[in-house]
């Protein structure tokens, strides 16, 4: 610990959060933190209370929620309102856009496969760049040209 047991200077906090110092500048810049104190040196002091926010935003971040979902989630909290019906609304839109994101993957695997069972049937040749690609005629995508 640095000066006093209750507060911790940048790199101690970040050791703990097994973060990088420069995240934890981000952090604070973005919004996450609140600003940190400085001792009389102009060191970031950080109390215990930025580690367990720190560990709510990894957590946060592991289930897919974005920094700027995470910084909503905690501007509800520290204007005293309980943010859990904001969270929920969030799950259900994340919930969406993964069964959109796997609706497509499972379009992208289809037209691989018939990609690759194309590329089994063409001969080598000299194209301009790739025959396989050249030849293929993608379904579901429309023409960018």
């Amino acid at each position: 610990m640095s000066q006093r047991l209750d507060t911790m200077r940048i790199g101690e906090l970040a050791k703990l959060a097994k973060i990088t110092p420069k995240t934890l500048r981000y952090y604070e810049d973005f919004g996450l933190l609140p600003a940190s104190q400085r001792s009389e040196s102009g060191y970031r002091l950080y109390s215990w209370n930025d580690l367990d926010r720190l560990r709510f935003i990894q957590k946060a971040k592991t289930v897919g929620f974005s920094l700027s979902e995470i910084r909503s989630i905690m501007a509800l909290r520290n204007h005293g309102e309980v943010p859990c019906d904001h969270v929920k609304a969030l799950i259900n839109q994340k919930l969406e856009e993964v069964h959109s994101q796997i609706q497509n993957l499972k379009e992208l695997a289809d037209e691989l496969r018939v990609m690759q069972q194309e590329a089994e049937a063409l001969p080598s040749c000299e194209a301009c760049v790739c025959e396989i690609i050249e030849h293929h005629d993608n379904k579901s995508q429309q023409d960018v040209f």
